[in-house]
């Protein structure tokens, strides 16, 4: 989309490769929108966010930019009720149909969740033995510090994860217990290794979804930040912060200097 900086045509990917890094051996950096940043140069940059997080090889530059348009036409199409923002839209995004809308951002949105997921696993990691804030009701002040309790391994965080969603019996199977190990490193490679170049904006956002409404469900949050894009300078800056602090050995497979930097565009 136009101002979004995703701009271009898919790209063939290499045969055999394993990164999901961007092939130029530096991190790919996209400019999400303008500060100080009026709504329409922020929606853009949630955009972008979204588009991004869903699919981060930088070869699906084309999915990204019509996962970001159906994200734009539905949102639009829920808010007709400004006209003029409407009417100075394209006729590309006022066109979309409903399927074709419902279809783009069910396989995005579906995407998101997994990024969302290799978040997860990435705090668990992340806070494993290391003091963490708490409440202590002995101190004056309430203050106290516990130490995490989080996951040793990537192995450990994907299992917690499969067990939990094998209660809604989507994934299986199940031998006394034990996940095969197929199905372990699927998920391994779905979850864990093609969310590595967002790996930490995807950790930055379930902490905030988290932190929002921990029992709703997350394709519903991200419905709700579309609606108000004001959170998106604290996300950049919250997303740079895990960049940096994520970049230790407990971390397998992150690489701080090849990672997505999405930042404000000044």
């Amino acid at each position: 989309m136009k101002g979004m900086g995703m701009h271009g045509k898919r790209r063939k990917a290499t045969a055999g490769a394993v990164s999901r890094y961007s092939p130029t051996g530096g991190p790919e950096i996209i400019r999400a929108c303008e500060i100080p940043a009026g709504p329409e140069n922020r929606m853009r940059g949630v955009l972008a966010y979204f588009a991004v997080l869903a699919y981060p090889n930088s070869d699906d530059s084309e999915d990204r930019e019509n996962f970001a348009k159906a994200l734009h036409s539905w949102r639009c199409k829920n808010v007709k009720n400004d006209l003029a923002y409407w009417e100075r839209l394209s006729a590309e995004i006022r066109g979309m149909t409903n399927r074709s809308i419902e279809g783009k951002m069910h396989m995005g949105l579906k995407r998101i969740e997994k990024r969302l997921k290799a978040g997860f696993i990435a705090y668990k990691l992340f806070i494993q033995d290391r003091p963490m804030a708490s409440f202590n009701p002995t101190a004056r002040n309430g203050k106290g510090l516990v130490m995490g309790r989080g996951a040793d391994t990537v192995t450990e965080g994907l299992l917690e994860i499969l067990r939990e969603d094998n209660e809604g019996r989507r994934y299986d199977p199940y031998e006394e217990g034990v996940i095969e190990r197929e199905v372990l490193e699927n998920h391994r490679r779905v979850i864990w290794t093609d969310a590595l170049p967002v790996l930490h904006i995807a950790t930055n956002l379930e902490v905030t979804l988290c932190g929002l409404s921990p029992d709703v469900p997350r394709w519903a949050l991200v419905h709700r930040l579309l609606h108000d894009p004001r959170w998106l300078s604290d996300a950049l800056a919250g997303a740079e912060w895990w960049r940096l602090n994520l970049a230790s050995p407990r971390i397998p497979g992150f690489d701080k200097d090849k990672a997505i930097r999405l930042i404000p565009a000044n």
